[in-house]
């Protein structure tokens, strides 16, 4: 993870704060209908990169009736 225009970065971060809040928040509703997060891209910290980063997340327990199931949610973007 790390500034996506060098070179060896996989990762980099999101557009903007308002995009990395939409992602979390995604994150944050499918732990309230009940999923439970496997890794958790919340946790993500970037001490030398500035950005707005999320890290990769995976949610075990996801039914179909849930929003994270039934919406495409996309933590990369350009605008």
């Amino acid at each position: 993870m790390g500034d996506g225009n060098q070179a060896g970065i996989e990762m980099g971060p999101l557009v903007t704060d308002e995009h990395r809040k939409r992602v979390t928040g995604y994150i944050d509703k499918g732990e309230a209908e009940g999923a439970v997060p496997l890794l958790d891209g919340r946790a993500v910290t970037k001490e030398k990169a500035k950005g707005y980063f999320v890290g990769p997340t995976i949610f075990d327990r996801v039914t179909p009736e849930m929003t994270i199931a039934k919406e495409e949610i996309f933590g990369l973007c350009s605008r």
